[in-house]
């Protein structure tokens, strides 16, 4: 069925090649369109579209040099320059898996094959604006944020069972979750579940509903069974990772972004949020390289933060402290051109700018030069002192630095002052946990117990190289913790024990008795010490 007045339509037509833009607009014209822009580059649409209301953009991936088609897109919708009347078609010679994978946190409207022909441009035209314009009311409703209006309007549709059924009864059960009518999503989503046809959104809508009502078992088995027949099916990974973050399973978290990760390594978002994991779970590989993807993804995003850059400048500094290699990456050299761009960018406040320069002082100092990272922070103590108590995060990078330049003492009267400031900041005090001998916030207590259990459980049963990993990232994150570094000393001795030849694990016994001796006498544990000299006795005979 033809459109009833293609020629009220206006169009933009964006492609980096003259010669397609006129071939799209001449085909436009036949179909009766008469209003059509046309647009080379990513910022000329935003600049349309801040004047313009379009009803339907006809996008080419690639641009050239800057933003892609994909993240035009994005940045269109994240500055509310066009609404759910706007449709985006992206138009490409390849539809790969990466770039369609990379669309699902902001999907185009549809996707258009290069080349074109009229008869399959017509087709697709008039189905998107017909489905638009069914959907309107709701799509008005929606931007009014009158969900409920918005609902009765959608379960009208759903009544008719006309072609547009299948798309209400989608977008009924997102605004029935979003106003927590739990009981009327269920029903929906089984009601389309028993229709015979397996649809994904649908299973995922359902498991979204019984955890919501309190059955996580159920969410997680059926989220799990829904990854297993759709694999590349990422909001499934998306809600049991959400899942996973609210059960403060962190091992299991990190398996499930890494996942996603692999399947759409193009997504920003999902690199920021594996680079955030990987933080919290001490693995310092994997920091580094998934902010490193962010960075790069970064450059022309709207999604862009120098939280990224502070986040890769902290992970070099730790495998440096940890001698972690990171592989292909000179930690020191990387760090440099990082710390150039994020200054060259001007995009930093002052304290974000310090924050950075601290962490590159602290890498620099590390690989042995000190008069270096002296250099990098010259004329800003009177800023470090005045930002104390307003950022635990910088506070920490500056507890982390005097420790690299060999200033414990004030490194510890920095931490005592700390801790007194953000005490009654549970969400500092979950940071500043990291570098207490003891963590004092409930979350943190039971952490290092749940550490301290597996790791144990693992050397009982003669794991050593699995207990020894697990306690090498242990005492990354809980550095001070003289439980954890006990324990990490106690399997080092027993893999000595085992391979009495190896060299290398001799002198990583050695290091972690002396770094245990230091802690002990920066901070007498009583009850440890006799623990203490009991494994240092041990240590003696095996070396």
């Amino acid at each position: 069925m033809a459109l009833k007045d293609p020629g009220k339509l206006h169009v933009l037509v964006v492609d980096d090649f003259s010669s397609f833009r006129s071939t799209m607009s001449s085909m436009l014209n036949k179909l009766g369109v008469k209003n059509i822009e046309e647009a080379s580059k990513a910022f000329e649409v935003l600049k349309w579209c801040k004047d313009r209301k379009f009803d339907l953009i006809f996008c080419d991936y690639n641009l050239g040099p800057g933003k892609n088609g994909q993240q035009l897109l994005e940045e269109l919708r994240f500055r509310k320059l066009i609404s759910r009347h706007t449709l985006f078609v992206m138009v490409t010679a390849e539809a790969s898996k990466d770039m369609v994978l990379s669309a699902y946190d902001c999907e185009p409207d549809d996707y258009l094959m290069k080349p074109l022909n009229l008869q399959v441009l017509e087709q697709r035209f008039t189905r998107l604006v017909q489905t638009r314009d069914a959907l309107v009311k709701v799509y008005q409703l929606l931007e009014a944020e009158d969900l409920a209006k918005a609902t009765d309007e959608l379960k009208q549709l759903v009544e008719q069972r006309g072609r547009h059924t299948s798309l209400a009864q989608k977008l009924l059960g997102e605004i029935l979750l979003q106003q927590r009518r739990y009981q009327e999503a269920e029903s929906l989503y089984q009601e389309v579940l028993a229709g015979g046809r397996r649809l994904d959104w649908a299973v995922l809508g359902l498991a979204k509903v019984h955890y919501a009502q309190g059955d996580i078992a159920g969410a997680k088995q059926e989220l799990s069974e829904l990854i297993d027949e759709s694999r590349l099916f990422l909001p499934a990974h998306d809600e049991i990772a959400n899942i996973l973050e609210q059960e403060r399973d962190f091992d299991a978290l990190q398996v499930s972004v890494e996942k996603a990760v692999e399947l759409c390594p193009r997504s920003i978002l999902r690199q920021r949020r594996l680079a955030q994991v990987a933080e919290n779970n001490g693995d310092v590989g994997r920091t580094l390289r998934a902010a490193v993807d962010a960075m790069k993804l970064g450059e022309f995003s709207c999604h862009q933060d120098t939280s990224d850059a502070l986040r890769f400048l902290n992970a070099a500094a730790n495998s440096l402290e940890h001698n972690i290699e990171v592989e292909k990456v000179d930690v020191l050299d990387e760090s440099k051109r990082c710390l150039d761009k994020l200054m060259s960018t001007k995009r930093m406040d002052v304290n974000q700018e310090l924050h950075a320069r601290l962490l590159m002082a602290r890498v620099e100092a590390l690989s042995g030069r000190v008069e270096d990272a002296k250099q990098t922070l010259r004329d800003q103590n009177g800023l470090l002192k005045e930002s104390t108590g307003k950022n635990v995060d910088m506070d920490l990078a500056y507890v982390a630095y005097l420790n690299s330049i060999g200033q414990l003492t004030e490194a510890g009267a920095h931490l005592k002052t700390m801790a007194q400031l953000y005490e009654k900041d549970p969400a500092s005090m979950e940071k500043l946990d990291k570098l207490l001998p003891e963590p004092r916030s409930e979350a943190n207590r039971r952490r290092v117990a749940q550490l301290n259990k597996t790791g144990i459980e693992l050397y009982k049963e003669g794991h050593y190289d699995e207990a020894l990993r697990f306690f090498n990232r242990a005492t990354l994150l809980y550095p001070r913790h003289i439980g954890l570094q006990l324990n990490r000393l106690q399997t080092l001795i027993a893999k000595v024990k085992a391979e009495p030849a190896d060299e290398v694990l001799r002198a990583q016994m050695r290091e972690q008795l002396e770094k245990v001796d230091t802690l002990l006498a920066a901070d007498p544990n009583p009850t440890q010490l006799e623990r203490f000299r009991q494994l240092r006795d041990k240590t003696r005979q095996v070396a």
